[in-house]
């Protein structure tokens, strides 16, 4: 039986500040994008409170920080995103502490099994060979059946986390990550490296439904 499910799409900020980027960042909100995750890895703490003070309101429900909870909680953000910490086991967040959103990265299948029930939402990548960063790309041919065989594993609705593939991410690769059981896709390099980012979005949303079955 077809999949049916329409996939998910979030886009992270590009690491380095570009011009106008917050007004793109409300077209795309405007056009339809409900998740945004703020990555500024060469930016320190006091710079990307600076940062996250100039952001609009209307984008502020759909952020997520690549920070600490605390962050996420003094600009009313969606919610804050974690490292991937390697060998180190994910723990759930305690279930009376409400600090929104919570989401994570990991780049093995074993890391992913740990992280379906501690995260929110999980990006897991390198999933293609990446846009921006040139080189970077997945390392073991027999990671993507590992990983859709544990996402696939279980009733629908059975784990916690929402799965985004990241990582060379393109309009027509979306049937093939919903065949592979990924709720999403994260997209970076093909929103700012395009000339037309809020087009290069546009059509990633026409693509991210499934094309109708013919009778």
């Amino acid at each position: 039986m077809p999949d049916a499910r329409t996939l998910d799409l979030l886009v992270i900020t590009p690491p380095e500040d570009l011009n106008g980027e917050t007004d793109t960042l409300v077209s795309l909100v405007e056009a339809g994008l409900t998740a945004i995750h703020v990555r500024k890895p060469h930016h320190r703490p006091a710079d990307l409170e600076k940062w996250l003070t100039r952001l609009p309101p209307l984008l502020r429900p759909h952020t997520v920080v690549h920070g600490p909870p605390e962050m996420a909680r003094g600009f009313a953000l969606a919610g804050w995103h974690e490292r991937d910490r390697g060998l180190e086991p994910f723990r759930p967040s305690p279930p009376d502490t409400p600090l929104g959103l919570r989401s994570g990265a990991v780049h093995t299948v074993e890391g992913l099994r740990s992280a379906l029930d501690a995260f929110d939402r999980v990006l897991f990548s390198p999933v293609y060979p990446s846009i921006s960063k040139p080189g970077y790309g997945p390392t073991e041919p027999a990671q993507r059946k590992a990983v859709s065989t544990l996402l696939k594993q279980g009733p629908c609705g059975s784990r916690r986390a929402r799965v985004f593939a990241l990582g060379g991410i393109t309009p027509d690769k979306l049937d093939q990550l919903r065949s592979w059981g990924f709720d999403g896709g994260a997209l970076l390099g093909a929103i700012w490296l395009s000339p037309d980012p809020v087009a290069a979005f546009l059509e990633f949303q026409k693509q991210s439904s499934p094309s109708p079955v013919s009778a």
